[in-house]
């Protein structure tokens, strides 16, 4: 069937969708607004919006991390590591030229 490498490269791809979603909602519920009326309104707010931005830097890192297992678990799979690799750089084309069609 598949190589262990393979389907773990395939799991860390497709798990990046659900942690940005699940992520994006739970950063978005961070609000420094709700800090208003208090008496120590402003520096809630610096918190509440240090903590958000914290939040959205861990996204990324945990992202960056996941694209780099799934490129190195589908690396480990020889046959596929200069499809891996061509593919990682036309994406970055592709996204920059969406009218390609």
């Amino acid at each position: 069937m598949f190589e262990r490498p393979y389907v773990l490269a395939i799991v860390a791809f497709l798990i990046i969708p659900a942690v940005s979603v699940l992520a994006a909602m739970s950063i978005n519920s961070i609000n420094p607004e709700i800090a208003a009326g208090h008496s120590s309104y402003e520096r809630n707010y610096r918190l509440l919006s240090l903590a958000k931005n914290l939040s959205m830097l861990a996204l990324l890192l945990v992202i960056m991390g996941l694209w780099f297992l799934t490129c190195f678990f589908s690396g480990q799979v020889q046959e596929t590591i200069v499809r891996v690799v061509a593919l990682g750089h036309a994406w970055s084309v592709w996204i920059d030229y969406p009218d390609h069609a």
